[in-house]
């Protein structure tokens, strides 16, 4: 009997699809930003897809809006991701993301917009995702890559964080990591001439499986703000395509960027 009341933990303990939270693993000391950016990749290296409910809070042409949200991603870009109204349960926005392209439907309207990813995102919600990658900036994932290496031009501790400048062409990006676990904490990025883009915030860091991300999303830039707590979170349980399917009403309204 013993046994059998554990049963369903030591199931889940063992299964493919992965829920079970791990402490986050320290990985300090960090050298180097080649090391940095090693303990960084290994973080989500086993990503293949993720299921997410979260709470919400985001403007819709305009309005603002607290919702609940789930998302289904699939590495490294595909993502469906539908709201809804927190006090009524009432949907507001459905989106399908395939590469750089985008799909979105606004149920309360009954509107349909689709096109670039970035252009009719920032049209919806007033937030450009472009310098941070949509896809890394929504499930918290980090941008870094070897080839950030070369454009890397400070690299030191501060307190318990690491800080790295990353001068790229279009945009100059200050991050902040912590020291032990090489958690992305902060993201800043300016434009050349040193004008503040956009921020990004990430706290409550969690492991599920291999896979370490924050249950904790910020996104600021100007008065315009997306903010995403994670409340469930599974990993790699073979999505299927359906998930990345979106019905659209037949008397839906389209409508381009214009309106």
């Amino acid at each position: 009997m013993h046994l059998l009341r554990h049963l369903p933990v030591l199931l889940l303990a063992i299964s493919g699809c992965s829920t079970h939270v791990l402490r986050v693993p320290v990985v300090g000391p960090i050298p180097n930003v080649t090391r940095l950016i090693e303990a960084v990749n290994s973080q989500t290296d086993s990503l293949r897809d993720m299921r997410v409910a979260a709470r919400i809070h985001l403007r819709i042409d305009g309005v603002k809006q607290k919702g609940v949200a789930v998302l289904f991603y699939r590495a490294p870009n595909r993502l469906k991701i539908d709201i809804k109204d927190t006090l009524l349960g009432i949907g507001v926005m459905s989106a399908n993301l395939n590469r750089d392209s985008i799909e979105v439907y606004l149920p309360r309207d009954n509107r349909f917009l689709s096109g670039y990813t970035e252009e009719t995102l920032y049209a919806i919600t007033g937030m450009n995702l472009g310098p941070f990658d949509t896809y890394s900036a929504i499930m918290g994932l980090s941008n870094l890559s070897p080839m950030d290496v070369s454009r890397v031009t400070e690299f030191k501790n501060r307190g318990d964080s690491l800080f790295v400048e990353i001068i790229a062409p279009l945009w100059t990006h200050h991050l902040w990591f912590d020291r032990q676990t090489a958690t992305l904490l902060k993201e800043v990025i300016y434009a050349p001439d040193g004008v503040l883009l956009t921020q990004r915030l990430m706290s409550e860091y969690e492991r599920v499986g291999e896979v370490v991300l924050p249950r904790r999303i910020r996104i600021l830039q100007g008065d315009a703000r997306i903010e995403i707590r994670v409340t469930e979170r599974m990993i790699n349980s073979q999505l299927p395509d359906s998930r990345f399917e979106m019905k659209i009403p037949s008397d839906v309204i389209p409508l381009g960027l214009s309106h």
